[in-house]
């Protein structure tokens, strides 16, 4: 049997009554024919599927709108070949069977892309405990992003125990750590347990961080520090950055608060109230959500210098 003309085009588009008539000659049209064309086509849409998941993540109007098209060019098929028992050949939409199992490479590839090009998801390098559980908790949410339904978090949030060391790189201060709780939750030397969840192996990492964290020495910062008649710009940033190193128990203050976008804006509120009026005034119209520590403290730089 000839399937060029199913094939042809992607569109799948209905044939004129001259080209069905010389199909129907063509074409037996019975269930054992559609089965074959079935197959060749519902492949052909399933790997379309998995390329929208794969390079980005789609809005629900996007996958409704594959399916539907899908779903149509389906139909049409099946009105071509007669066929009468319709539920026993279903449009296979890979987000709502099994978003998770059969395409499980796929999303792993996906998590690893974002990884390595720090959107939403970036390893975690150097920190303290609480800067850990900063972290920890912005990958949980952007998983949450990813996976794009309630309930298929679950399934990702297993699949990424299958590449924690993209998450947690051999130079980072967490390894070790990992290692150990990695070690408890194996069943033999290759395998965790099919139980283990990546966001309980997270919070584990964190707990032993924390109970095993030296002691870092801050210099005493009784009060936040305040704009003095002598100070420069500089000077204060410094003051001000180990405050808020020893306010929050922290090594590293931008990498911090890129973590809670919330929090850097209220940092870089507080920061900015403490400032001379002829800075602040040139920078306090740039507060905004987009805005980050990093970014904030060169426009004041630059304010400065005006």
């Amino acid at each position: 049997m000839d399937h060029r003309m199913f094939l042809k085009s992607e569109k799948m588009e209905a044939p004129s009554k001259k080209s069905r008539s010389r199909s129907r000659s063509r074409v037996k049209k019975d269930s054992r024919d559609f089965d074959e064309v079935y197959q060749i086509v519902t492949e052909c849409w399933m790997e379309k599927q998995k390329q929208l998941l794969l390079f980005k993540i789609p809005s629900q109007e996007e996958k409704d709108k594959m399916e539907n098209e899908q779903l149509k060019k389906l139909n049409r098929l099946k009105e071509i070949f007669r066929v009468i028992n319709t539920k026993e050949f279903p449009l296979p939409v890979i987000w709502k069977n099994d978003p998770f199992g059969q395409y499980e490479e796929t999303y792993l590839i996906k998590l690893k892309s974002y990884l390595e090009s720090d959107e939403l998801l970036k390893p975690f390098i150097k920190g303290t405990s609480e800067e850990f559980r900063a972290w920890k908790e912005y990958i949980i949410k952007n998983l949450e992003i990813i996976a794009g339904f309630d309930e298929d978090i679950v399934r990702l949030d297993k699949i990424s125990t299958k590449i924690l060391h993209s998450y947690i790189p051999e130079r980072s201060d967490a390894r070790k750590h990992l290692d150990i709780v990695m070690n408890k939750a194996k069943n033999d030397p290759k395998y965790l347990k099919n139980d283990v969840k990546f966001s309980e192996i997270m919070e584990d990492v964190y707990q032993r961080m924390k109970e095993n964290e030296d002691k870092i020495d801050y210099e005493p910062f009784l009060n936040k520090p305040m704009w003095e008649k002598k100070t420069n710009l500089s000077k204060f940033i410094n003051k001000y950055e180990a405050y808020l190193k020893q306010r929050f128990k922290i090594l590293n203050v931008a990498s911090y608060l890129e973590y809670d976008s919330d929090l850097e804006r209220c940092i870089i509120k507080e920061f900015c109230n403490c400032l001379p009026n002829y800075i602040r005034n040139k920078v306090i119209n740039e507060i905004n959500e987009d805005i980050s520590w990093k970014d904030f403290l060169i426009l004041c730089i630059e304010a400065e210098r005006e």
